[in-house]
Order: structure tokens, then C-alpha cells, then sequence
């Protein structure tokens, strides 16, 4: 493979799964039942969850201390209170610090499954009923994966997840309520054209980017210059959905018809082999001292990506985007209510964690050409 190649962390979009050609493949969970509602972002389904288990203000949520942030300000936003346990350095909950911030004004245990990684479910559900409260499950980071009990996200009272990180959807959040008194909200409204349009856009030329097309990779980032040049001469925005800031005012938002579409068009089943397959060939093909951060894979997991150690990562981050890779810089900020220091593998976690991608568009020549980079680069 030239060295010229880009490897994209986000998704490409086929034009099967952006016309809805031929028959849609057998669906999984979330989206095979009928007690699921699409939003905008994740942060919404979260919202409105709350609301649909009646939980309020001044109320307690105890929440993992490793966190993206914007899940406790949804809670937040709405008046409620959120206190944090313990998550260690591969990721797991710490049941016995969960237990130890167990009180009696706690209203609900927030769990998040990280990166398709499994967290104890049963004995999580089992916390939850003898406290007498709801679990709530934030499976973000891990659609279509699954344990022993069955599909992540199925246990608890509700959950969430987000879409465009493991499908290329122009937006995505779900929400999936498991018990039969819970009501669902009330329908989300349609987002703006543009926002769609963009985000559709890019994933067609990330899609071009990868093919093997030639000039594929100066077309895809031409066309990508004019779309740009144009929003930016008409003064358009986009609303964003990667984003660290929260927006109260997008929590009613759902998705158009195209994301549902491309989510019916969407193989759960070759997107998990996919990706397993390339997170096996990304751990076979890394340099033995670039230092994993999770246990080998476990059966029914679907990955996210593959999250690797590093001294710094911005500087590594950096180095490897000069030379064609993309990464995720994991959850560097602390969020005010759960600062740093207050944990100290979570410090850790967030000062080291680099993503590698694995996704479903890559193919074994680009796991390789990243896993020689990363090795070159990210050494420790």
C-alpha cells in the first residue's frame, strides 16, 4: 500500500446503505424491537430517558468516574445530582467502590459498556435490584456487541446508544426502553437539511477515500474543499453531533428518514465479524511495545476501535496524522463534578488513551498500514 494513503477514523457511507438497495439484511437490538426512538445525539436519549423513568430533580444518578462528560450534563441540566465510582485501568467497574457509593438517596446506577467491551451486566442488575433502583445502560461505544446475557444494552431498565460511531449515519442516538410501563417520549423533530446533507457527504468521500479508485484520494478532498468553500459562502452552520459541548436546545432533535434508512441497510452481523477481524489483525500486526490498554477480545463483543497507551497524545496523535492515520484522542477533559484527582486510574486513562481505528470500511491493507505506523510511533 502507497504511503500516500489516508486511514479515516470516521465511517464510510456505500451508496447501498445511502439508497437503501436491494433487501435490508436481518436487524439486531436495538432496532429490532418496538420500544426504540432515533435522536439527533445520544445526550438527547439520555434526556428523555430520564424523564420516561421519572426521575427528578435533586435526584441522585451514580455514574462511572471515567466519562465522556456530556452524559453527566444531560442529568445535570435537568437538576439532578450525579456522583462518580471507580474505573480502572483496563476499563471495568470497580463493584466493590459502586457498592461502597451505594446510599439511600441515590435514584438510579448509570453503567457505560467502553469501546464493545462487556461490563458484569448480571452482577451490575443484581446492585441495582437489591438497591432497589434502575439501570440505566450507555452502550455509546458499543452497538451490536454482546455478552453471556445477551445483547449489550438489554439488561438495563433503559438504554442508549450513538449511531455515527459505529454506523455512518449523518446523525444517530437511540434510546431503548426494556420495560413495558416505561412511556416513551414524545417524537423528536426532524433536524435541518444541511446537517444531513454535510454529514451524508463526507461519508461518501470517506467511502471514495478508501476505494482503490485512482485519484480517488484528490477527488474525495477537491469535492471537499468546494463543499466548504460553499457552506462557508452561503454562512450556513451545521449542527454538530462530535462534539464535547452541550446544547440544550438540540435535545429535541431526532433524525430524517435517510439515517433510519441507513441503519435498516446496515449488516449487524458483517459489521461485528468486520471489525473483530480487524482488531485481531491490528493486535497481531502492532510491535509488542506499543502498549495495549484491553484484555483480549471477548466472544460477542463488537469493538469500537483499538485503544493503545501512549507517553502523549497529542504529540502522538500528530505524528501519526502527518503520516495518513487517523485517531481519537480519548476523553482528555475532566468534567467539574468529577475533576481530576478524583480518581486516579481515570487520570491515567485520560492522559494516555489513544484509538486506533479498526472500523468496518478498512480492509486488512489498511489495519496494516496503521498498525505499521502506529508502530513506528507510539512505542512505550
Amino acid at each position: 500500500m502507497s504511503d500516500s494513503i489516508r486511514v479515516p477514523v470516521s465511517l464510510p457511507l456505500s451508496t447501498r446503505q445511502c439508497f437503501g438497495l436491494g433487501a435490508p439484511p436481518p436487524q439486531a437490538f436495538p432496532f429490532n424491537g418496538g420500544r426504540t426512538q432515533y435522536y439527533y445525539l445520544a445526550r438527547n436519549a439520555i434526556w428523555h430517558g430520564a424523564d420516561s423513568l421519572g426521575l427528578k430533580p435533586g435526584d441522585e444518578v451514580l455514574m462511572p468516574g471515567y466519562h465522556h462528560g456530556v452524559e453527566l450534563q444531560s442529568l445535570i441540566a435537568k437538576g439532578m445530582k450525579v456522583r462518580c465510582y471507580r474505573v480502572d485501568q483496563q476499563m471495568q467497574i470497580d463493584l466493590d467502590d459502586l457498592r461502597a457509593k451505594l446510599r439511600p438517596e441515590t435514584r438510579a446506577l448509570y453503567i457505560t459498556h467502553y469501546l464493545g467491551f462487556p461490563q458484569p451486566v448480571t452482577a451490575l442488575k443484581r446492585i441495582a435490584d437489591e438497591a432497589g433502583i434502575p439501570l440505566i445502560e450507555d452502550c455509546a461505544l458499543s452497538l451490536y456487541s454482546s455478552s453471556p446475557e445477551g445483547p449489550l444494552g438489554s439488561t438495563g431498565d433503559f438504554s442508549v446508544f450513538c449511531l455515527y460511531k459505529s454506523i455512518p449515519v449523518p446523525q444517530g442516538g437511540a434510546l431503548s426502553l426494556n420495560r413495558a410501563d416505561l412511556p416513551l417520549p414524545p417524537p423528536p423533530k426532524e433536524p435541518d437539511r444541511l446537517s444531513t446533507t454535510a454529514y451524508i457527504l463526507n461519508g461518501l468521500l470517506d467511502s471514495l477515500l478508501l476505494s482503490r479508485v485512482p485519484g480517488g484520494e484528490a477527488l474525495s478532498h477537491g469535492l471537499r474543499s468546494m463543499a466548504r468553500a460553499a457552506k462557508h459562502a452561503s454562512g450556513s452552520t451545521v449542527v454538530p453531533i462530535d462534539t464535547e459541548e452541550f446544547d440544550v436546545s438540540a435535545m429535541d432533535l431526532g433524525t430524517r428518514e435517510i439515517a433510519r434508512r441507513i441503519v435498516r441497510y446496515t449488516d449487524p452481523a458483517r459489521t461485528v465479524a468486520t471489525r473483530r477481524a480487524n482488531y485481531a489483525r491490528m493486535g497481531e500486526r502492532l510491535d509488542p511495545a506499543v502498549r495495549r490498554v484491553l484484555p483480549p477480545l471477548p466472544e460477542g463483543a463488537c469493538p469500537l476501535s483499538f485503544p493503545i497507551f501512549v507517553k502523549d497524545k497529542v504529540a502522538t496523535e500528530q505524528a501519526l496524522r502527518r503520516e495518513g492515520v487517523g485517531t481519537i484522542n480519548m476523553w482528555s477533559r475532566h468534567h467539574p463534578d468529577s475533576p481530576e484527582g478524583s480518581f486516579q486510574d481515570v487520570d491515567y486513562l485520560r492522559k494516555h488513551v489513544l484509538e486506533l481505528p479498526i472500523h468496518q470500511g478498512l480492509r486488512f491493507e489498511h489495519v496494516d498500514f496503521v498498525a505499521a505506523k502506529a508502530s513506528a510511533l507510539a512505542r512505550w
